[in-house]
């Protein structure tokens, strides 16, 4: 029962880090020189692609 707590708790907090960090590469790309936005938006879509799989993984 512990480790599926902890466990859960993992899933929850993964889930919240899979919004927030994304979120704040898109508030980043919003301010950004042109030159770093391309930088950005391949940043935005490795941790969308690598929080997803994690969360799969957790599943």
């Amino acid at each position: 029962a512990k480790q599926a707590n902890m466990r859960a708790k993992l899933r929850t907090d993964m889930a919240y880090y899979a919004i927030h960090h994304p979120a704040v590469l898109r508030a980043a790309l919003r301010q950004a020189p042109e030159a770093v936005k391309p930088a950005l938006l391949r940043a935005i879509a490795v941790s969308e692609a690598n929080y997803e799989k994690a969360l799969e993984a957790l599943d």
